[in-house]
């Protein structure tokens, strides 16, 4: 299991850029995930409104991708 945790820290020093982007595509997908939901918990709620103000999650496409989906924020 160590050896994972070496790849991972060889990822996020080596390739900075690429691990940003996988975290702002993870924040958003988390937030796609919580809007969709048909009865979102207080925890959810609480959730959302923290990935909302996530830059993230603030961008201009995700946002309009959002709002096509009847999701908007």
């Amino acid at each position: 299991m160590r050896m994972l945790f070496v790849d991972e820290e060889y990822f996020y020093r080596e390739f900075p850029s690429a691990a940003e982007f996988i975290l702002a595509a993870s924040l958003r997908k988390e937030l796609y995930g919580l809007l969709r939901r048909s009865v979102p918990s207080e925890s959810d709620r609480n959730r959302i409104e923290e990935l909302k103000r996530a830059p993230a999650c603030q961008e201009s496409w995700f946002i309009r991708k959002l709002e096509d989906e009847k999701l908007a924020l």
